[in-house]
């Protein structure tokens, strides 16, 4: 003969046979054990309670004598127990671990440009300034935009050759949507200009002091005057 016990969950009196309350005092002490650390872990225990109560509290009005250690188990199996718990904070673990893998791998990949997949050659209409060439020639070889058109201003434009091949690109290229860049960028640097910022903005794309480009930048300005100074002093002797 089994010996049944009242009890009092969460506020209800629960007729419980004295072996299936031993059996769920081991399964509360055991998610007790396992929220010890959690700073809500009274809050969770007795929601959990509650819960049971009413599980409980509906198997005794449906005719049960008592709570039985089958409605415990029953009941522990759909509320879940601590290995469930863990199995779930295991599955998550491994998830966040593969979207920080991924999102890694997407960051190497932008940064490095290294695994991008190349397509056809357009112009961005996306990104453009005039038509768009330069910016769609910077997402094919995923780069900054800026850098080719720099070098188109530097180099091209300044021979009339560049001009020449921008309006060539320009009809013969077809215009596309592309996805913009996100990997470096070169800026103009405000907190470190003497006129613009630009010289200051490439230092720091290229990771160099700002002087050394100053210089690079001035470079023909000084070789014309002295150019100049030269020339009028040999015409004064």
């Amino acid at each position: 003969m089994k010996k049944i016990i009242n009890i009092n969950l969460s506020g209800r009196v629960i007729p419980i046979e004295d072996a299936a309350y031993e059996k769920l005092q081991a399964y509360v002490e055991s998610l007790r054990r396992y929220f010890v650390n959690e700073e809500s872990r009274d809050e969770i225990i007795n929601d959990i309670e509650s819960r049971i109560a009413e599980l409980m509290n509906e198997k005794v009005r449906k005719s049960s004598a008592a709570i039985t250690e089958t409605d415990v188990q029953e009941i522990i199996t759909s509320m879940g127990t601590v290995e469930d718990f863990e199995a779930v904070d295991s599955e998550t673990v491994t998830a966040g671990a593969n979207v920080t893998s991924q999102q890694s791998t997407q960051q190497n990949y932008t940064n490095t440009g290294t695994t991008k997949p190349r397509g056809r050659l357009y112009r961005d209409s996306n990104d453009k300034f005039i038509g768009g060439v330069c910016s769609g020639i910077a997402s094919y070889l995923n780069v900054d935009p800026a850098v080719i058109r720099l070098l188109f201003a530097i180099i091209g434009f300044g021979t009339g050759i560049g001009f020449l091949a921008y309006i060539i690109l320009w009809i013969v290229l077809p215009p596309k949507d592309l996805e913009g860049f996100s990997g470096k960028r070169l800026y103009r640097n405000p907190d470190d200009k003497i006129i613009g910022g630009v010289a200051g903005g490439l230092a720091a794309y290229f990771n160099k002091k700002a002087t050394g480009l100053r210089l690079i930048f001035a470079a023909p300005s000084i070789t014309e005057y002295f150019n100049q100074h030269t020339g009028q002093n040999e015409l004064e002797d």
